[in-house]
């Protein structure tokens, strides 16, 4: 079995699912939505996630099959489906970043823009370790301890100030999460950066069926 593209279907399902749930309420017939088919989002970050990063000794890396040039990422866009009218669904990418500090390192991948009435987010997906103790078969042997990976989904950013641009890409601010920021605050020790700090800009640029 391929649990790479299992954990992409998973994904693809999680966030097809949470669409779902989230459109109800509106009038009568569902959104006439598209399929996305292919395209990019390049990520640019601010001078001040630049310079912190910098500071604080953090490497970026991109995960193949995205691309890092003069600090800027580019992700490949794997699928989706968007309403063209309000821009509600949703975009699922390959690829991934790694930051470093060290030797420690954070790998995120399976980004996701989801959009909703409720706003525009992105999230992503980092491999946990997760470990427990098991009784060995044989006498003697005591208890095991048996770890394996699982993936756990992140909301990296909100998206604001959403622009629809002339050739029909969309731009938007990435606002820091909640959850990143105590992250990363637990690791400096030290209140270091806030939720809704701007992370740079997304330029989505979509293929559609």
């Amino acid at each position: 079995m391929n649990l790479h593209n299992t954990r992409f279907r998973a994904l693809v399902g999680a966030a097809l699912l949470a669409l779902c749930m989230m459109a109800v309420g509106a009038a009568g017939a569902q959104a006439a939505k598209v399929k996305i088919t292919g395209g990019t989002t390049t990520i640019t970050p601010s001078a001040a996630t630049t310079q912190f990063l910098t500071t604080n000794g953090i490497g970026v890396a991109p995960l193949a099959p995205a691309t890092l040039s003069n600090g800027v990422v580019t992700l490949p866009i794997a699928g989706g489906r968007i309403d063209p009218a309000t821009l509600r669904g949703f975009v699922v990418h390959r690829g991934g970043l790694r930051f470093t500090k060290g030797n420690r390192s954070l790998a995120l991948r399976h980004f996701v823009v989801t959009s909703t009435r409720r706003g525009a987010f992105l999230d992503a997906a980092t491999p946990i370790r997760h470990c427990r103790r098991a009784s060995h078969a044989r006498r003697g042997r005591g208890r095991a301890r048996v770890c394996a990976f699982r993936w756990d989904g992140v909301r990296v950013a909100r998206l604001s100030n959403v622009v629809r641009n002339s050739d029909n890409s969309v731009t938007a601010d990435l606002l820091l999460s909640k959850r990143v920021a105590r992250f990363i605050n637990k690791v400096a020790g030290a209140q270091v950066v806030s939720a809704g700090a701007n992370l740079g800009t997304a330029k989505i640029t979509a293929t559609t069926a």
